[in-house]
């Protein structure tokens, strides 16, 4: 009797241990498949909350597909199942925006960041014959050029870039990824090619494959300072007509508690992560959040007039 109450007293002091250091599981949701740049760097991201929150399981779960829709559903509108930081794309944000405005999408999800960002580019095939962004634009309007997209926030840049610069012999198609986009680059099959620089644009580019002839963001990038800024050809020159940023999102509907444990976990683990490649990290105490109200302005701006 008195073993059996022994072994009766290790086996509940052990389920007891287990209970007590039951670790909590937080989902980080992607919007896209593994492998690439935005899978890469939330790679870096869950191994930096490991190391800064080690009594807590971060897994990384996939939600690809809907322009981002369907991780924000996910991960924002029913994170009171799932207690997640959900990663948020400049595309992402901008198919919630077709939809919603920013205040609406404020109401469901505390925006941190953004965190990731990185040049984008605008590069031509060398059997195209152009070298510069005014000779695209003059065979766009005066010859035909073929250009490529990888993401609808991408191609709405290039559609405003083309009815404000009169480019009426220019077809934009839309691609699913950059892998079917350069073969076609290299053959000449496809003219230009807007998209963010790391990945297989940035390797084309150091081969020799492409050559770079202007770039779509707002500033002229610490990488490549010399490159015309596209949104000079344009009206409305306050336009993004495509910028690439990743940014954390929060469900506000998240279990009570969560987001007040998770802003200073994704704070600290944020300052030790390091880049991938041409991709810039801000830590949140740095983060322009008003990027999220210029996104929104310009996706708005540009729809309105591409509907006219």
């Amino acid at each position: 009797m008195l073993k059996f109450l022994r072994d009766l007293t290790v086996v509940m002091t052990v389920l007891f241990a287990t209970v007590s250091h039951a670790r909590d599981t937080v989902e980080i949701v992607v919007a896209v498949p593994p492998g690439g740049i935005q899978d890469i760097s939330v790679r870096q991201l869950q191994k930096s909350l490991v190391a800064a929150d080690p009594d807590t399981n971060y897994i990384v779960t996939y939600k690809p597909g809907a322009g981002g829709a369907i991780a924000y559903n996910y991960g924002i509108l029913s994170s009171n199942v799932n207690p997640n930081v959900t990663v948020i794309s400049v595309g992402g944000l901008t198919e919630q925006l077709k939809t919603k405005d920013l205040a609406a999408i404020e109401k469901e999800v505390t925006l941190l960041g953004p965190v990731w960002s990185a040049p984008n580019v605008l590069a031509v095939s060398l059997k195209s014959g152009i070298t510069s962004l005014d000779e695209l634009i003059k065979r766009g309007t005066e010859g035909r050029l073929n250009c490529g997209a990888s993401a609808a926030s991408v191609k709405l840049g290039m559609d405003y870039f083309k009815q404000q610069t009169g480019m009426k012999n220019t077809e934009i198609v839309m691609f699913k990824g950059s892998s079917e986009v350069l073969p076609l680059m290299i053959s000449g099959e496809l003219d230009c090619w807007l998209e963010t620089y790391p990945g297989l644009i940035e390797n084309a580019h150091k081969a020799g494959q492409i050559k770079l002839i202007a770039s779509s963001d707002m500033t002229p990038s610490v990488l490549f300072p010399n490159l015309p800024l596209m949104k000079t050809q344009v009206k409305d020159q306050s336009i993004h007509l495509f910028s690439w940023w990743m940014a954390l999102g929060i469900s506000n509907t998240s279990p009570p508690g969560f987001k007040e444990k998770m802003i200073p976990v994704l704070t600290k683990a944020i300052k030790t992560m390091e880049p991938a490649g041409s991709v810039q990290i801000t830590t949140l105490d740095k983060a322009d959040k008003g990027i999220f109200a210029q996104q929104n302005n310009s996706a708005r701006k540009m729809t309105q007039v591409l509907a006219k």
